[in-house]
């Protein structure tokens, strides 16, 4: 009996042992710890007097990098402007800041967890590379900070840390740059010099840090017509940070997660517009106008933003809203591209025109001075205008047709089935899908509350259905 108990004894301890190991532990022989084996407490002491409190590691990390602010979860880091970073890049650093024996990578977040409170901000401060410093616009320009007063005046500033700027324009400020291959190709691309003033105007108003002519710019007409060419000149001018490309329909939709993007954008350029008819403008209609929307970005709460970018579409076809009215029309400005060049030269995109940035820029700077002096955008050419007529027709066909056709007043009425006639005659003659007829008199009602649908006897022919406060011309 004693036996078979020793050796069942030596066996569960065998058993324990290599378990022991499996699991990463050390197992227990029974003999007795060295003098010279790894003691934790000797180890702990050991750091302990090397150890240096989270305040004076943070203060050491402060004095190893560039002057930074943070606002929410974004770090800036000042060079010439405040350039968003990731704070992943200073880790190491943090890091490397550690004595060895209690180095390690949540310390480090720890540091900069610290560090980052110590710089964050109050408020949000910052901006995209224009601001206003009272009646004067601030440019952050590759060369310094451009500040041009009311009247239009120039001069050229040294780059500062006061000013808030986390983007930085491509071209530098030289007053002598010219541009010769981009003024010829938009003489080329727009015959008329009235639209070539348009063309300006517009171009200057993207300077500004505000959107005071709510005016967004589209250029219509077919492929090799220079607009994208011209397009180039304006976004090489400004750089790609300063520049977004959301599409119409991404402007558009108010549940989508692309419109924080335009925040600090000075120009979203839209090379094609949906063939869709867009269902809802009222987000278009406030970004143009820089007024407030509620936005959210990816995996993001809700919140309130604004922009005072500018608004540029290339299209071959022009938009159309589902329930257009002559808001987005006040909104937009159209010029009509049709001249193709006779010979192609197709260096002009890729080296002549982006070679001439700082030239395209002075072109902006000297008509954002006349557009200042003048108050507004001006109308281009007939042609232009003619084109814009047409938008304010497709766009809003019920308005346009109670305007051509109809007479508002209380005391007269039309047979509905005429009325109805008389505007499918009218969507076809535009070329809009007949699909538009299927809510006219919900629209007609909706628009016009004082026009009602009423039943009247006449004679013989007996109840007649009819539409009280209109009849046709």
């Amino acid at each position: 009996m004693r036996t078979t108990h020793r050796k069942s004894h030596k066996s569960n301890r065998k058993q324990n042992s290599t378990q022991a190991g499996l699991n990463g532990n050390r197992p227990h022989t029974g003999k007795k710890k060295s003098a010279n084996r790894f003691n934790p407490s000797q180890t702990a002491t050991a750091a302990a007097s090397t150890k240096l409190n989270e305040a004076e590691l943070v203060g050491r990390f402060t004095k190893k990098v560039p002057l930074i602010k943070v606002w929410g979860k974004q770090w800036h880091r000042y060079a010439e402007y405040w350039e968003p970073i990731e704070r992943g890049i200073y880790k190491k650093k943090a890091l490397g800041l550690i004595p060895k024996p209690l180095r390690s990578a949540h310390l480090a977040s720890q540091i900069l967890d610290h560090f980052e409170a110590l710089q964050h901000l109050d408020k949000d401060e910052f901006t995209g590379a224009a601001i206003f410093d009272g009646p004067d616009i601030l440019l952050c320009v590759a060369n310094g900070v451009l500040r041009i007063d009311p009247t239009g005046q120039t001069k050229l500033e040294a780059f500062s840390s006061v000013y808030p700027f986390t983007m930085q324009l491509a071209a530098k400020y030289d007053p002598k740059a010219l541009a010769p291959n981009f003024q010829e190709t938009l003489k080329q691309a727009l015959a008329d010099p009235l639209d070539r003033e348009l063309y300006r105007y517009w171009m200057g108003s993207i300077l500004l840090p505000d959107s005071r002519f709510e005016t967004a710019l589209c250029c219509f007409g077919p492929t090799g017509t220079s607009k994208s060419t011209l397009a180039i000149g304006l976004t090489e001018a400004l750089g790609a940070e300063p520049v977004t490309v959301l599409k119409l329909s991404e402007i558009c939709d108010s549940v989508g997660y692309r419109q924080p993007t335009l925040v600090r954008s000075m120009l979203n350029v839209s090379t094609e517009l949906d063939a869709a008819v867009l269902e809802n403008s009222e987000d278009f209609k406030r970004l143009v106008s820089g007024e407030e929307i509620e936005a959210r970005e990816i995996y993001g709460k809700p919140f309130k933003m604004r922009t005072s970018a500018k608004f540029l579409f290339l299209c071959n076809q022009l938009p159309r809203f589902k329930y257009g009215t002559d808001a987005e029309l006040r909104r937009l400005q159209f010029l009509r591209f049709s001249q193709i060049p006779k010979v192609k030269d197709v260096e002009l995109k890729k080296t002549k025109i982006p070679t001439e940035k700082d030239g395209i820029f002075i072109l902006m700077v000297d008509y954002l001075a006349k557009l200042l002096q003048l108050g507004k955008i001006p109308d281009g050419s007939a042609e232009s205008i003619s084109l814009r007529e047409r938008f304010a027709e497709t766009n809003d066909p019920l308005a346009n047709f109670i305007k051509k056709f109809c007479v508002l007043h209380p005391q007269a009425s039309v047979l509905k089935t005429r009325l109805l006639k008389r505007f499918a005659a009218y969507v076809i003659d535009l070329g809009l899908p007949r699909g538009i007829t299927n809510d006219f008199f919900k629209n007609l009602y909706d628009r016009y509350p004082a026009l009602k649908p009423i039943r009247r006897r006449i004679g013989k022919i007996g109840r007649q259905q009819r539409v009280e406060g209109i009849r046709l011309r």
